[in-house]
């Protein structure tokens, strides 16, 4: 009777892991590489403030100096991936070291390409009441005090996750989602959100008013 419980609890854990759980490194090599590329694109947009790009370069330098590791855990994880080379890693830092931005983007562009991140579980994105009704749950609840009013003095400010969704591809949107916040563990180190929650944010961010 006591296995009998310690099963049922494992299969309902089981099916409430996080993003993460399937394919973890590769997934976490997958989305960082596209968030890479979403921050190369906002430090080649003249529009981009300052101290936005001065955050941009803050972030990307962290992230590459973490690629390596996550490229390596995700071969290990999947052998038969064809996964980021440390050629192609040390040429991505060099060509930012030089400032060659569009250069490195297009790198990013390319291995985006090699390493695309499944979006079948998300896409197509179907709007229904329980995942706007999910959506707007956890904003209010997890994420509004930061990203309502986002502190525009700070070099890497919490965005409004409205205006962002309305700003960027869909694909780039649910890639940040996955990858969380740098810094903050719950949100870095482990997606505390599953596939579908995130789909859920995703549709109420995109539908509802960005005064939200």
């Amino acid at each position: 009777m006591r296995l009998g419980r310690v099963l049922v609890v494992l299969v309902l854990f089981a099916a409430a892991l996080p993003a993460w759980a399937s394919g973890e490194h590769e997934r976490r090599l997958q989305v960082e590489i596209a968030v890479l590329y979403g921050d190369a694109q906002l430090l080649l947009n003249p529009a981009t403030p300052p101290l936005r790009r001065e955050g941009l370069r803050l972030r990307i330098r962290s992230s590459l100096g973490t690629l390596g590791m996550l490229a390596r855990y995700a071969a290990q994880e999947a052998p038969a991936l064809q996964s980021v080379t440390g050629k192609q890693i040390a040429d991505l830092r060099t060509q930012f070291a030089h400032n060659n931005i569009q250069t490195f983007a297009r790198q990013l562009k390319l291995l985006e390409s090699r390493q695309p991140l499944d979006m079948s579980g998300f896409l197509p994105l179907t709007a229904t009441p329980l995942r706007l009704h999910t959506g707007q749950d956890i904003y209010q609840n997890l994420c509004i005090g930061c990203h309502l009013n986002p502190v525009l003095t700070q070099p890497n400010p919490a965005p409004n996750l409205f205006s962002m969704a309305a700003t960027i591809p869909r694909e780039e949107f649910i890639a940040r989602m996955l990858g969380g916040i740098h810094g903050v563990h719950l949100t870095t180190l482990q997606n505390p959100f599953t596939d579908e929650e995130i789909a859920s944010m995703t549709v109420f961010f995109e539908q509802a008013p960005p005064h939200r």
